[in-house]
Parts: structure tokens; sequence; C-alpha cells
């Protein structure tokens, strides 16, 4: 579940950020037409309110700027369902959200208490990223970005990690908890049994990601400024990169260039408008407020056959 200054008081500068932001993908539109893939995720790390987010899995420049203050604990998400993971950050049971990766206002709202571990992931499959928090072993997931009750579970014990990721590849996001090196997850949200395995080290940072585009989320570490990760949850081939410092936060973001109105199949939002004969998937969930139009009879199923 599981961390994003542009600068433009000169024009250089301006014109170089500009260019970054289209290496991220911030502008880019895949054409008519044209195969689709997920986003890749993408590091990010939070040093003391300040924000620095690459648009690659590897060593480099960073775009950075100031949301929260030091102290804060990291999240990102896709709050407003755009396909953009913007930042946030938790303070004392109070979450600072932005729809943007730059300085500026926010949107806040109370969930949570002080000590909890913010976690953030779509719990329902809506397309829509909101809060959780887990403490000592009980998470508390709401789907919706403010104040009110929460679904409620036990998983993990106290002084576990959580972690958030889409383990199965359907479309929710499920926790996980990590003890050591000793990784928990669940493809559900609820109390039962885990699928266990082993990845990291005792006090490395744990996160998740969709490293391969694959729809479906594997397990990362952050340890003291080094990225670890593989693309299965079994043992694999582990990647690694050098970004941050040691007493960075972690977080990972994306920007998909799929409709989050669509899931379990990747299609750009409009424009172009498209219909069933312009896709080759069939029979997928499809939630409001399909743009496409693929859900002709309303019955959450897309061009059924």
């Amino acid at each position: 579940m599981l961390t994003r200054t542009l600068n433009a008081r000169r024009r250089g500068l301006a014109v170089l950020c500009g260019l970054l932001l289209v290496a991220i993908g911030l502008t880019a539109a895949p054409p008519a037409g044209a195969a689709v893939s997920p986003a890749s995720e993408r590091p990010a790390v939070f040093r003391n309110g300040t924000w620095f987010l690459r648009p690659a899995l590897s060593s480099g420049p960073s775009v950075s700027f100031g949301f929260g203050l030091a102290g804060d604990r990291p999240v990102m998400g896709d709050w407003d369902r755009d396909g953009l993971d913007t930042v946030g950050v938790f303070r004392n049971g109070t979450w600072f959200q932005r729809n943007a990766n730059s300085s500026g206002p926010s949107t806040s709202f109370g969930f949570g208490l002080a000590g909890d571990l913010p976690v953030a992931g779509d719990w329902n499959g809506d397309g829509r990223d909101t809060p959780g928090v887990f403490r000592d072993g009980v998470w508390f997931l709401r789907n919706a970005n403010s104040s009110g009750p929460s679904t409620s579970f036990g998983f993990g014990l106290p002084g576990d990690l959580p972690v958030v990721g889409d383990w199965d590849g359907d479309g929710d996001d499920t926790p996980g908890v990590v003890r050591g090196a000793n990784w928990f997850i669940r493809n559900a949200n609820s109390s039962g049994p885990s699928s266990t395995f082993r990845f990291g080290l005792a006090g490395d940072l744990p996160v998740a990601g969709d490293w391969d585009q694959d729809r479906d989320d594997t397990p990362g570490v952050f340890r003291n400024g080094t990225w670890f990760y593989r693309n299965g949850l079994g043992p694999s081939v582990v990647h690694s990169f050098g970004f941050g410092l040691a007493g960075d936060l972690p977080a990972v973001w994306s920007r998909s260039r799929c409709s989050p109105a669509y899931s379990g199949v990747c299609v750009p939002p409009p424009p172009p408008d498209l219909d069933c004969g312009d896709i080759s998937a069939r029979n997928f969930r499809v939630r409001p407020p399909d743009p496409h139009r693929f859900d002709g009879d309303r019955d959450g199923i897309g061009c059924e056959t």
C-alpha cells in the first residue's frame, strides 16, 4: 500500500521540469487503439516534510517539493480517481491529502489515532484510494476520504509493519504485515488465513507495487537508501537501486494509463471514445461512470459475450 520541488522561478528550469513531467508520464496519452499497459510503480521518499519523486525504478534525478511536516507519516494514493497517485501525510490522527504532486493547499480530515500506522488502498475496487490505519494488530478501513465509520478486523500482531497490495490482481487492495523478514498477506479485507513468504531483512521498511506491470503487487523493501524488489511472491530475481537516504520514509506511486472505471483490463480513458469492437477484453467489471459506455445494460459487466 505502499513514498513524490517543482521550482519554476526561472524559465530555463521551468522548461526542464516540463520535460521531466513528460518523462514521468503526467502529460502523455496513448494513441487511439494502441495497446495499453498499466503504469509501472515508481519510488518516492519523504524527508522531514520534503518529498522526492523519481519517474523510474532506478537511481537518478528526482522532482522535489514540500508537503507536510517533519514527523508526519507519508502516504500516497489516487484520492480523486484520476489515475495519478498523489501525496498525503498522516499526523496524529489527521490526514492531509493533495491531488497534485506539488506544494499547495490540502484537504484534511480525522481518521485514526495518534500512534496508528497509516495505509491507503482501494479497499472496495471502485478505483479510488481511501484511508486505513493499523493499530496493534487491528486494521481500520474506510471507503471515503473523510471522517466517519470504518470496517475493522484483526490481522497481524502488535509490532508488525503494515503493507497493502493487490496481491491477486483482482482490483482490490488487501492487507499484509511484515514481521522481521516474514511477510503475511491476505486476499480479503477480513480476519483469516494468510499466505507467507520471506523477503528482506529485519529493520527494512516494506513497500509493495506492481513493478512489472502485470496487475498484481509484489514485495519490496527500503533499506538505508537502497530499494529491493521482486516480481513474484515466491522466490525470484531481486532487483535493486539506490534512491533516497538512510532515515527517509519510502512510498510508491504511479501514473496509470488505464481508466479506473474498468477492472482487470487496461483501457485508456477518452478521448477518443471506444466501443467493444475496439478492444479484445470481454466480461470485465465496470464501475461508474463508464466513460466508454461498455456496460450497455448497466449490470456492472462490460462487453458481455
